[in-house]
């Protein structure tokens, strides 16, 4: 029985058509190598520049954020005074033991500290959401080193391919 050295040679030429086009994909991965190789120190400093800011920013933000909250406290007591206050001023002025412009004072404390209040639950709620965009911040730096191995491990693969292919030309 003959073997048909067409069929060798067809299975050679589709080898070598993959090799082709695995040092081509090679090439055009090395360059990318090449490019991400030199800018890599820079990128990495650049991250860890980037994730050492962000941390910062979070300490920040976290600070911020427990400052507005014990705000949110001290006024929230400032309030429940001042509406203790003011119902113990309108009890004072049904009997005429004290006067209009007392009720009055006691009225309008009790609303600038209900406004401070609500000024304070706005603020611990804006110091809330720049905490969690500092936070996303933070989680966008983390990533940065991390697509630098990607590419180094992509060159990596695409080398170990064709040496696969140039094993089964030869």
């Amino acid at each position: 029985m003959a073997i048909d050295p067409r069929i060798f040679a067809a299975r050679l030429a589709q080898a070598k058509a993959n090799l082709r086009a695995a040092r081509a994909q090679y090439h055009a991965t090395t360059l990318n190598v090449q490019v991400v190789d030199t800018t890599t120190a820079a990128a990495i400093r650049q991250a860890t520049a980037g994730v050492l800011a962000a941390r910062r920013m979070v300490d920040g933000a976290r600070s911020r954020l427990a400052q507005a909250q014990a705000q949110v406290v001290v006024a929230r007591a400032d309030a429940h005074l001042e509406e203790i206050e003011a119902a113990r001023y309108e009890r004072l002025y049904r009997i005429h033991a004290v006067s209009q412009e007392e009720r009055d004072t006691a009225r309008a404390a009790r609303r600038t500290a209900t406004a401070q209040l609500d000024a304070a639950r706005r603020a611990a709620q804006a110091a809330l959401e720049s905490f969690r965009q500092a936070q996303a911040q933070l989680a966008r730096a983390q990533a940065a080193p991390s697509q630098v191995a990607y590419s180094r491990a992509q060159a990596k693969r695409a080398t170990a391919e064709i040496a696969q292919l140039e094993a089964a030309v030869r």
